[in-house]
């Protein structure tokens, strides 16, 4: 069964409030942050997570529109080591913005009313708030490379998260 999308569009407005925040960070972000190497596997740079975050909202947006009851597939979404060390801040944002339009053009149509993850059948307002807190997820750990390399908060991320100056604010 599908449903109307557009009564989805509260969520979509709170995906959208989160994205802005992190659209905030990479326009503060410079060329050498984005490739600042993180003592962390896998996703080791911003850049890295930024073109992460948006092939996962793409395989989000596949799982609310494909089939009767969708499939929250993450096979669509490259290896970590696929992703290049882009610090091309307008190809950053082409990516996530593109992800963006996608979102809103799948709640401009019919969605699945509920996605299969694994063995569980949520409803797409579930699946929704699990690209929400994937977003967050990816905030917190941004928040935590900040800190470490002592780079500037962006005054959205300090009053939203309520976190303290870094050393260089």
């Amino acid at each position: 069964m599908k449903r109307n999308g557009q009564e989805l569009f509260p969520l979509l407005q709170f995906f959208a409030f989160n994205r802005r925040l992190t659209y905030d960070l990479l326009e503060q972000l410079t060329e050498a942050d984005l490739q600042r190497q993180w003592p962390r596997p896998g996703l080791d740079t911003f850049s890295k997570h930024f073109q992460e975050m948006a092939s996962v909202q793409l395989a989000f947006i596949s799982a609310m529109t494909t089939g009767a009851t969708g499939v929250m597939d993450f096979s669509s979404v490259p290896d970590v080591s696929a992703f290049g060390q882009e610090n091309d801040k307008e190809k950053l944002k082409h990516l996530l913005a593109m992800a963006d339009q996608k979102l809103e053009a799948a709640l401009n149509g019919e969605v699945n009313a509920v996605v299969r993850w694994d063995d569980i059948e949520i409803p797409v307002e579930g699946h929704l708030n699990n690209l929400v807190s994937h977003e967050v997820f990816h905030h917190g750990q941004m928040t935590l490379a900040l800190y470490l390399f002592q780079l500037p908060i962006p005054d959205s991320w300090r009053f939203n998260w309520a976190l303290p100056p870094s050393l260089s604010n």
